[in-house]
């Protein structure tokens, strides 16, 4: 339930959390500076989160507050000033994570750098243009419910003493509505405490010797099923052990056991459980009580309303996709005779006897977000007749995967790579598959994972099949195209590297500019731009950015020769798959001879192993090195251009 504030309920309308944690703040300024801190510092990181995804920032869901905060101070989404007030409610939380000091002033400091923010937040990505923000209202201290009763308390109690000795019967009223109060003062200050409502004990069951409950991701548990002519729709009548009706699987379980059959099989599923029978054992007196459970091809209910079957049958009904019956034990052969035929008729194919998952969209799992989920529940409520929805993603990898749960039920929990991050997916009763391979196929639906303070999307597992390797099975159709790449030559002179900011003024010339979207404009005189001339040995590079590969950085300082490397802050922006995918698709790659991956690397910002990575993804075939899948490029790209400075020098020093 969303908590109401002062100073933040304009929020409301990008995330009502934000409100909420804003509104716990508030709460806990007068008893509890110290998680009013902490609840600003949680505020502030899921505010930074809200501006790098509004902004098209946003890299991951783990990423560090302080390094989502440099980065977007140094992309120009935030000013310094803005940096500087989340920098501060940053410091605060961490110092009262590790501190219990009541600081009630800091607390109060940082709540109006936090109405600041939103504040700004809203005014530069709200709707509302007009916005005007509101003063700074300070927290009102919590109202004591128990003062006037207290008073009242007090009033009686003076009263009492007042009272003369002979009036005892007067006291005596009193001191019970002194007892009535003080008790109601009690209830009005404790909290109440949650009702358990303990279960009636009922007696155990015994069961001798009683087979064990079907579950269909143990089939080695199941009993043995007679056999029958009609393939996959198996008629399993539980054995009768014993003359007692309580021996053996209740008729309430094998419709349970029946839907998980379908759901493992993918085949119509008739199971049945005897009731009752003679006294001498025999099964000729005795009455299967059947469960039915269908696939699209097989129709449950004509095949109960076939002639030779209903004839043999006793009272039962059902539709499509379900039903029940019961039959005298001593018809079971007809049963399956009758079946056979049904089968028959409909012209029931082993290709339809497969587990099935209708699909209702196939998306890259990249595309998975808060937002397709908020999309999705506007289709509420679920169930019969309207399914949630499914998704199906391809050539997913598995970046890790155990079991979860006791005994024989286990569950498989995954973590899959999205490309520009990772995602939490879980397959219930799927524990027995562990480990799958590294690449998969998936089917599955979106739910809402909550913990603590914090809702994320999470992957509710359905179908899971190895990656189809589509592009090995159409490589006798692959078109090979001409690639040229030439190795970068041997660095004779490493240079020293330095940030741009802390770089000396005037930057030392002849100067290199070279970067995406370098300000040519900014650097005057001896100055070139991009391309090194081979004639000039430069005494420094400005990198403006770094190139889009780690060769193009071999070759611009295996050619420039210079004595420094000034690397600037600025990080190109990398396209989305579906971007980049229509780059490639614009290319006449039919009527280019040699493409040189080099220079549409530089033009594009983007790797050649991406590039590549793209060719072969659309059927095509290069003389190139082995490359990840597309995402997994686009995610290398990302983290090229973020590497520490600290770490460029030693990898240029190791390569050569």
């Amino acid at each position: 339930m969303e908590i109401q504030s002062a100073n933040f309920s304009f929020l409301r309308e990008h995330d009502p959390q934000l409100v909420n944690l804003a509104a716990r703040a508030e709460q806990y300024f007068h008893t509890d500076s110290n998680t009013c801190i902490i609840k600003l510092r949680q505020f502030a990181e899921r505010l930074a989160q809200h501006i790098a995804d509004q902004t098209e920032h946003y890299q991951a869901e783990d990423e560090a507050q302080i390094d989502l905060l440099r980065r977007l101070e140094a992309e120009g989404v935030i000013s310094r000033e803005v940096a500087k007030l989340f920098y501060n409610i940053r410091k605060g939380g961490n110092n009262a994570a590790h501190t219990v000091k009541d600081d009630r002033r800091e607390a109060l400091a940082l709540l109006k750098n936090a109405h600041e923010l939103g504040n700004w937040f809203h005014h530069e990505f709200g709707n509302d243009r007009n916005f005007r923000p509101s003063p700074f209202v300070p927290p009102v201290a919590p109202i004591d419910a128990t003062a006037e009763l207290r008073a009242k308390i007090a009033e009686l109690q003076a009263l009492i003493d007042e009272t003369q000795v002979d009036k005892i019967d007067v006291i005596d009223v009193m001191k019970a509505e002194i007892e009535r109060l003080q008790a109601l003062v009690a209830a009005v200050g404790k909290k109440r405490k949650k009702r358990v409502i303990k279960p009636k004990r009922k007696p155990a069951k015994t069961i001798a010797e009683n087979p064990p409950i079907v579950n269909p991701e143990t089939p080695e548990d199941i009993p043995e099923l007679p056999p029958i002519a009609a393939p996959n729709i198996p008629i399993s009548p539980q054995k009768k052990v014993e003359k007692s009706k309580r021996k053996g699987w209740h008729h309430g379980v094998i419709g349970i056991v029946a839907s998980r059959l379908v759901e493992r099989y993918g085949a119509p599923v008739f199971i049945g459980s005897y009731e009752d029978a003679h006294d001498d054992d025999s099964e000729q007196g005795a009455t299967v009580r059947f469960s039915v459970r269908g696939i699209p091809e097989f129709h449950v209910f004509q095949a109960l309303e076939y002639e030779p079957i209903k004839t043999i049958r006793n009272k039962g009904g059902g539709h499509k996709a379900a039903g029940g019956f019961t039959l005298p034990a001593a018809n079971l052969e007809q049963l399956r005779q009758g079946l056979r035929e049904f089968a028959d008729r409909e012209n029931i194919l082993p290709s339809h006897i497969s587990p099935l998952i209708n699909i209702d969209v196939r998306i890259d799992l990249s595309d998975v977000s808060m937002t397709l989920l908020q999309e999705c529940d506007r289709l509420q409520p679920c169930g019969l007749g309207n399914p949630d929805p499914v998704f199906y993603s391809e050539n997913v990898r598995v970046l890790a995967q155990q079991t979860r749960g006791k005994d024989k039920v286990k569950h498989l929990s995954l973590e899959l790579d999205t490309g520009n991050g990772k995602i939490k997916a879980i397959a219930w009763r799927w524990g027995e598959y562990c480990p799958i391979p590294d690449r998969v196929d998936i089917a599955y639906k979106l739910r809402a994972n909550q913990w603590q303070d914090t809702t994320s999307v999470e992957l509710e597992v359905v179908g899971i099949r190895a990656a189809t390797s589509d592009i090995e099975t159409s490589q006798s159709l692959a078109k090979q195209i001409k690639v040229q790449y030439k190795p970068a030559p041997v660095i004779t002179k490493f240079p020293q590297w330095q940030k741009l900011s802390e770089a000396p003024r005037p930057l030392p010339r002849p100067l290199l500019l070279y970067g995406c979207d370098r300000p040519a404009d900014k650097f005057q005189g001896d100055v070139d731009c991009d391309r090194p001339r081979r004639d000039i040995d430069y005494q420094a590079i400005v990198l403006w950015t770094l190139p889009p590969s780690f060769t193009h950085l071999q070759w611009l300082i295996a050619t420039a020769k210079p004595d420094y490397i000034y690397l600037g802050s600025h990080l190109p922006s990398v396209p989305s798959i579906d971007q980049f995918r229509s780059q490639i698709y614009s290319l006449d790659v039919e009527n280019i001879p040699v493409l040189n991956l080099l220079d549409l690397a530089q033009q594009w910002w983007i790797s050649p192993s991406a590039i590549v990575s793209a060719l072969r993804e659309i059927g095509y075939l290069c003389d190139f090195p082995e490359t990840l899948p597309l995402e997994g490029e686009l995610l290398r790209m990302q983290k090229w251009y973020g590497i520490a400075i600290n770490k460029l020098s030693a990898i240029l020093m190791n390569e050569q």
